[in-house]
């Protein structure tokens, strides 16, 4: 509901002649009648509380929106020279689709309750399939496929260290198992190799989420001892190490690493 406000938002006060605000239960099936009033009612409370029907022209004068406008003439001008000139839209479209995808996939380009800050426990309304409604390939689909059948197993979070030391790294983690569908079962606050093996419940992989100085002084050890209690695979929260299998850090494909994250769990 807030995007669809939003959208609605800056297309008036972009200039939008007529704007059709869809139900947010859309992408779910055919909308039902609280979905369809809220969408409606978007317009008039824009219009009535936010009043962006009383001046003709909002974004005037604003230079980001000029340059922005400004761009997007001069961009579109040359792309249509280009297609006057017989080139073909379609590998265009394939390129500018590839890039968003890897965007996505690396987390450069956020999607809000998806990629980012996941909600595992989330349960979506149920509504009935709507065979009017086109056929879209969504920003995150990718990530939706990951999320429609949750993992088998959890991920076991070997924190090192006192909460402060390592919620960091472990919050990361979570989230961003949380986004392929995969949960996480925490070991806490830790003192060492001893604390991780006695908190740790036989799962297949396991991740480490401490700070640089936790594994330089006892990431190796941890990993060997976790090892042999069970894991089959050890995940670090940071840098690579020579002792673990994979890693994880801002800007890691994460719909690659969710994807062996998960056959290993399966």
């Amino acid at each position: 509901m807030l995007r669809t406000t939003v959208a609605a938002f800056a297309a008036g006060v972009g200039g939008a002649d007529a704007v059709t605000v869809l139900p947010f239960d859309t992408p779910l099936g055919q909308p039902d009648a609280f979905g369809r009033r809220i969408a409606r009612n978007v317009s008039h409370l824009l219009i009535d509380e936010s009043h962006v029907h009383e001046v003709a022209d909002p974004a005037g004068g604003a230079y980001a929106v000029e340059k922005l406008t400004d761009d997007l003439a001069v961009a579109a001008w040359e792309l249509f020279g280009r297609l006057d000139a017989g080139e073909d839209l379609a590998p265009m479209i394939e390129a500018t689709v590839a890039a968003r995808d890897a965007e996505v996939a690396r987390r450069q380009r956020p999607i809000t309750g998806l990629s980012e800050f996941p909600n595992p426990g989330e349960t979506l309304p149920t509504r009935e399939p709507n065979p009017a409604e086109p056929e879209v390939r969504r920003y995150g689909a990718a990530f939706e496929a990951l999320r429609d059948v949750p993992a088998s197993r959890p991920v076991f979070l070997a924190t090192m260290g006192t909460v402060a030391q390592h919620t960091a790294r472990a919050t990361f983690a979570a989230n961003l198992l949380a986004a392929g569908g995969i949960t996480v079962e925490p070991a806490g606050p830790t003192t060492g190799v001893d604390d991780l093996v006695a908190a740790y419940g036989g799962q297949p992989v396991v991740c480490l989420a401490g700070t640089d100085d936790a594994y330089a002084a006892w990431g190796a050890a941890a990993a060997s001892a976790l090892r042999e209690a069970g894991a089959r695979r050890v995940v670090v929260a940071g840098k690579p190490a020579d002792y673990a299998d994979d890693a994880c850090a801002t800007g890691v494909d994460a719909l690659a690493f969710l994807t062996r994250t998960r056959e290993e769990l399966a």
